[in-house]
Parts: C-alpha cells; sequence; structure tokens
C-alpha cells in the first residue's frame, strides 16, 4: 500500500473510522490493508498537525524520528513534497 497526497488532500475531511471499516468491508480489504490505512492516516495527521517536523511528530508519536522516516518509506510518503505543500499553504495543518 503506498501513499497518494492527492488522494488524501480529496478525502481528508470525509475520512475516518466508520469511513475507514466500510471502505474495508465494500473493497474486500484485508484486516493488514485497514491497519496500515490507519495508521497511514495516523502519521500523516500528525505530521500536519506538527507542520511538517519530523522530530515533534515522533515525539508525539512517543518515537524516534528514525522511526517515523522508516514509516513514510514503508508506506511511499515522500515527507519532503507533503512538508513543502505544508509550507506553501496547499495543505492546512
Amino acid at each position: 500500500m503506498t501513499f497518494d497526497i492527492q488522494s488524501w488532500k480529496r478525502n481528508r475531511k470525509h475520512a475516518g473510522p466508520p469511513k475507514l471499516a466500510r471502505d474495508v468491508l465494500v473493497g474486500g480489504s484485508d484486516i493488514e490493508d485497514a491497519v496500515a490505512m490507519l495508521r497511514i492516516s495516523f502519521l500523516v495527521e500528525t505530521f500536519c498537525r506538527h507542520k511538517g517536523h519530523m522530530g515533534k511528530t515522533a515525539d508525539a508519536l512517543g518515537c524516534h524520528r528514525n522511526t517515523i522516516t522508516r514509516q513514510f518509506a514503508t508506506y511511499g510518503i515522500d515527507a519532503i513534497k507533503l512538508r513543502n505543500e505544508l509550507r506553501s499553504g496547499s495543505i492546512e495543518p
């Protein structure tokens, strides 16, 4: 599962546990996909809340920033692109 910034931006306000559960049931996804979607959403929302600051994101999640970097890589999240979009104002924190 990889992360798509544009898709996330479109669905950000409508996402949440009920939508996630519905998407998993309707889309035929398994529990691993659901956990990955929830983890991605949680990582990205926390990253946005801390305005793209990897260290503050890691502190908020109770882990080291290298762990966040590895998670971003695992899910194909481009932290630099996401941070640039945050700083340009195209994504609200």
